[in-house]
């Protein structure tokens, strides 16, 4: 986790490799969980949000209590319709990407928060966008090209872009498993998954955790 750690931070774009401990199945079996709030999931078809009425179902608790979870095996048919799944939140389902998350907010000071994002080969992840915050991408299974472009401006809100994305290339490198890539906020970008089932982790370094104020002198 050191690799990941030091790639972190600054305002540049970084590459690098680990290895993720992380399998696609293992995220993929987090869908078809009864604990998952359906808040977590989402489908982008055509770079508009898919409503997931259709994919969920009740599911009884032992304690007689039901709750709604979304279909795993109908999610992940969608697919090869060319729509993107998003597991928003991942560290709250998975220890590994958990244990990932706390060591880089250790080590960067920063909240971390894991989406996982599922596309299969041949297809488009979100429209080219911007986000507010930095992030580091862990490549888990499958590839994946990334398309990096130079920013217009200094503001980092975030950005959807319908047409051309107004700056040139800054940047365009494919994704293999163990592929790692250090992406600071304000930097628009868009992805294409290449082969295989292409799932990536994104480590969002939100505001400073607690810990940075309760101990400013520390290490995080």
């Amino acid at each position: 986790m050191d690799e990941l750690s030091k790639m972190a931070g600054g305002r540049e774009v970084k590459l690098g490799t680990c290895e993720p401990g992380i399998e696609f199945d293992e995220l993929a079996d987090i869908l078809c969980s009864p604990y998952l709030n359906t808040d977590d999931v989402s489908v982008v078809r055509l770079g508009r949000q898919v409503s997931l009425t259709e994919f969920t179902v009740v599911h009884l608790l032992g304690d007689g209590s039901q709750r709604p979870i979304v279909s795993a095996s109908a999610l992940l048919s969608l697919l090869e319709l060319g729509d993107t799944i998003l597991l928003n939140n991942a560290e709250l389902y998975c220890s590994r990407v958990r244990q990932v998350a706390r060591e880089l907010e250790n080590s960067s000071g920063f909240r971390v928060n894991c989406n996982v994002f599922f596309t299969a080969a041949g297809f488009d992840g979100l429209p080219a966008h911007s986000d507010k915050m930095d992030a580091l991408i862990v490549q888990v299974s499958g590839s994946k090209r990334w398309t990096i472009y130079e920013s217009d401006t200094n503001s980092v809100q975030p950005r959807v872009f319908l047409g051309d994305v107004p700056a040139g290339m800054k940047l365009e490198t494919d994704l293999n498993r163990g592929d790692c890539l250090y992406l600071p906020a304000g930097l628009p970008h868009r992805t294409n998954a290449l082969a295989g089932k292409s799932c990536h982790a994104t480590f969002s370094f939100c505001a400073p955790s607690l810990k940075k104020f309760l101990d400013p002198g520390g290490q995080g």
